[in-house]
This record gives structure tokens, sequence and C-alpha cells, in this order.
């Protein structure tokens, strides 16, 4: 996608006469890397994982890990990995497994309980390793967000769907930068999205998109193949 859009920019750059200075462009998670030396890497965050659950009592987690298992190194790191995927998906959302409402959570509570109680074990062991936890590290950047000093202004560009967590840390910084949202859209359906450039599900609810020729365009199938 990166190429793709460099090309079209170039394209259009030849088109105007003007030139296209080197452009990098990257995933969001660039948003929210973090320079520090003492943010675990994956490697560290997979043996803290290990240690920890090689090494807590099955019994004390029973709403998690209902059937016995092998806790040989192979198991742990699976889980381990499993459970650092959900944590960075949550923060996705700015939360934490502990800020999760364990009544709300559908028949599950022991689980996220469970889940809880080694998302604590975990983040203990890190400091014990004189490190610290990188969903944590990005959580507390997006409340504290700095950007350099040559930074003047952001552009967000037909993003449908910005996470809770990179708005929640764009609008700390627009009180002290320019932010502009563009949407790929008509003027007049400019009340069809939020200020962040979402589409508002209540006004699209009935809307009626209208497709040229709908018989031959829009084909039905079966499966995505």
């Amino acid at each position: 996608a990166g190429r793709r859009l460099k090309e079209s920019l170039l394209q259009k750059c030849g088109e105007k006469g003007s030139a296209l200075l080197s452009c990098r462009t990257v995933m969001p998670p660039f948003f929210f890397r973090d320079d520090d030396s003492l943010i675990a890497n994956e490697l560290a965050v997979a043996a803290a994982w290990v240690e920890v659950l090689r090494n807590i009592d099955l019994a004390e987690y029973q709403g998690l890990f209902p059937v016995p298992v092998r806790q040989d190194f192979n198991w742990a790191l699976s889980t381990g990995q499993m459970i650092q995927e959900l944590r960075h998906s949550l923060s996705d959302g700015s939360c934490r497994i502990s800020d999760i409402d364990k009544s709300s959570m559908n028949g599950e509570p022991e689980r996220w309980h469970d889940l809880a109680g080694l998302e604590m074990d975990y983040l203990s062991q890190i400091t014990k390793m004189g490190l610290k936890d990188p969903i944590v590290a990005r959580l507390i950047k997006s409340e504290n967000p700095i950007l350099s000093e040559d930074v003047n202004k952001i552009i967000l560009a037909a993003v449908p769907d910005p996470t809770p967590l990179m708005i929640n840390r764009l609008e700390k910084l627009s009180h002290n930068i320019t932010i502009d949202v563009l949407v790929h859209a008509p003027e007049e359906m400019s009340d069809y999205f939020d200020d962040w450039g979402r589409p508002l599900t209540d006004r699209w609810q009935n809307y009626n998109i209208n497709i040229p020729d709908p018989d031959s365009n829009i084909i039905l199938t079966e499966s995505p193949m």
C-alpha cells in the first residue's frame, strides 16, 4: 500500500510539474513508538510470560484453565502469546485486561478475573526484570503525547476507523497543533461523519448507496473465492 501511494503521488506531481520529496509510509503503531531502551522487546515479553505460566497453580485459575494441561515450555509460550495479543487488542481501546468490567462479560467473569490476575503477575515479572511493559508504555504515551518540535500539523486522511487509542492521543495533541481530517466524500455529506472521520451509524442506517447497474455490478457469492 505504501508503494502504491508513493506511485500515485509521483504521478500527480508529474502531472502538475512539481516534485515529490522522499516520503516515509508507516503502519499506525508507528504513531505510538517509544525509544525508551527499558521497554521490553518481544523476546523479553515472551520470557516473562513463560516464567509466570510455568509457575502458577492452575487450580487457582480454573475459570481460564478448566481442564488440566501440561505446563511445559511450549504451552507457556503459546498461551503467553495469546494473552499478550489480547492485551494489545484491548489497548487499541485504551484499556488493559484489569480495566474490563467483569460483571458484564456475558457469563464469563471467571475467565476475565483469571486473565486480570495473570496480567498482574506478568507485570510484576517484567518489573523484576528491570523492564517496562510495551502495552502499558503505549497507553501512557497516549495519555501524555509528545511530538518533535518540527511537527506543526497532522493530516488524518481517509481513515474511517481510527482506534480509540489514536483518537485519545489526537484529541490531546489538538490543543497544541492543527489537525485536519480528510474524508473521501462529497461536502454535502459532512454530517454523515463525526469530527474524526468515522461514519455515524444512525445516518447510514437507511442511506441508499447508488451503485450503477446493480444487477451487473453486485455479485452474490457463497465464499470469498
